[in-house]
């Protein structure tokens, strides 16, 4: 099982990735280490992802992201964090889903906005930053369960709180494992019973 983490640029999908991998007992991935990683391995430059996307353009950048992806396939109890623009693309998105479980951090656009403000991304503006929100919102909404994330929460209390949810629905889908288990019991037991009246 694989946990994806989704959702807008700042809402927390690294830290919190990374706590929750350990809640978890599993490995964290990030898809923009990769990125990089892979832009070195074709261009032979050490570039962060905001300076490759600045100079090669948001097409290229989205190429690689999907490229990325992709190389992820037969990945196995990892926790990974995307980055914001990651589900633009269709063939992404089935990618994503793919890979695991999706959860979409719903982080207040309020509390958004004074994040990025400090971090001077070349894409996200501060007038511009709720119109790109309000165009990927639904997107994450359709493709990740929404988990929404106190802003004033630490990210190790978010990623307790998801650690806490995960494991409930995964025990959940034991007990109806085990339930359906007992009605197939059930049924070889009619049928037992039923072969003794017999004789």
């Amino acid at each position: 099982m694989n946990i994806i983490l989704i959702g807008f640029k700042a809402s927390g999908k690294s830290s919190v990735g990374k706590l929750l991998a350990e809640l978890l007992d599993f490995i964290y991935v990030d898809t923009d280490s990769l990125i990089e990683a892979l832009f070195h391995k074709k261009d032979r430059l050490s570039l962060s992802c905001r300076e490759i996307f600045e100079l090669k353009g948001e097409e290229y950048f989205r190429d690689l992201e999907t490229e990325v992806l992709k190389e992820l396939n037969g990945l196995n109890n990892a926790v990974l964090s995307t980055g914001g623009g990651a589900v633009l693309r269709e063939e992404n998105k089935i990618l994503l889903q793919e890979l695991g479980k999706i959860i979409f951090l719903d982080v207040p656009l309020t509390a958004l906005e004074k994040r990025i403000e400090k971090q001077n991304s070349p894409l996200f503006r501060k007038k511009v930053i709720p119109e790109i929100y309000m165009e990927r919102y639904n997107i994450y909404l359709s493709l990740g369960e929404r988990f929404v994330v106190d802003a004033n929460n630490t990210p190790m209390q978010t990623a307790r709180k998801i650690y806490n949810h995960i494991i409930r629905d995964i025990k959940s889908n034991e007990n109806d494992e085990y339930d359906e288990d007992e009605d197939e019991d059930d049924e070889n037991d009619d049928e037992y019973d039923d072969d003794g009246d017999e004789e």
